[in-house]
């Protein structure tokens, strides 16, 4: 690997190919597998199998069960690592020098990780069908930036009766260190999510939250310029870094009420 990545200047290769080989990578590929999921870490791979072992079971749509290594890191990014916005690019992120280490770790327990990973990603998984419901609802679910700021406000469920020792996003962090993901994750159903009702009900507080921000957001603009906001306003508020501290303490003192 570190001749691979010496020589890389010569041969153009992506980090994400560059880091397919990891043991962890690895672990992650042979755990899915072993459920008829695939793990899809190297560019090219999927071609190249048996499709038949990834049939959806539950119908076809998806046609098959498939795992992108790159959705998996951008979920570990928002909810583990609160970090669920970003001018760089979010897919950059995943298999860079500052982030690649921290999304798959290979300095932990492995098993610890790859639960981490998972639950991460089921979460955003979760978050992606209860706005496809709630989709005509709310107007900030209209937004393609939302998605992964209501995922990483999620991690709050897990920490909902102790809202006073996480003030910031990056105490949430700092807690999310010791979450553990195998609670939450049936092994023996292809690693779907253990939560239920409770935190689907979350979610759609977290959501009606973000759209009382930007309601505020909207009538404020309204009272002091007289003019209206735009949608535009709303992608370039969503796309800057600080935005999220900001609908974080908002959500948090919300969430105290």
């Amino acid at each position: 690997m570190d001749i691979a990545v010496a020589s890389n200047s010569q041969n153009a290769i992506s980090a994400r190919d560059l880091h397919s080989g990891d043991r962890i990578q690895n672990k992650i590929f042979s755990n899915l597998d072993s459920v008829g999921i695939f793990y899809d870490k190297k560019d090219g791979e999927w071609a190249t199998v048996n499709k038949k072992k990834y049939r959806n079971p539950f119908g076809n749509s998806p046609m098959h069960l498939k795992i992108h290594n790159i959705d998996l890191g951008v979920a570990y990014l928002s909810f583990y690592l609160q970090v669920p916005i970003s001018t760089i690019g979010r897919h950059k992120l995943v298999f860079s020098e500052v982030y690649c280490d921290q999304i798959f770790n290979m300095s932990t327990n492995e098993d610890d990780q790859f639960f981490q990973l998972i639950l991460a990603y089921r979460v955003s998984e979760r978050v992606n069908r209860i706005k496809s419901e709630y989709f005509p609802r709310y107007e900030i679910l209209q937004n393609n930036y939302i998605n992964d700021v209501i995922v990483a406000l999620t991690s709050i469920y897990f920490f909902k009766d102790n809202l006073n020792n996480i003030e910031t996003s990056e105490e949430l962090t700092i807690k999310l260190k010791e979450l553990k993901g195998q609670p939450y994750i049936k092994r023996a159903e292809k690693y779907i999510l253990n939560l239920d009702q409770p935190l689907d009900d979350f979610i759609i507080k977290i959501i009606q939250s973000i759209q009382y921000i930007l309601d505020t957001k909207k009538a404020g603009k309204k009272d002091y310029t007289g003019e209206d906001w735009l949608p535009t306003e709303t992608n370039n508020w969503l796309k800057k870094d600080a935005t999220y501290k900001e609908i974080y303490e908002k959500v948090i003192k919300k969430l105290k009420q």
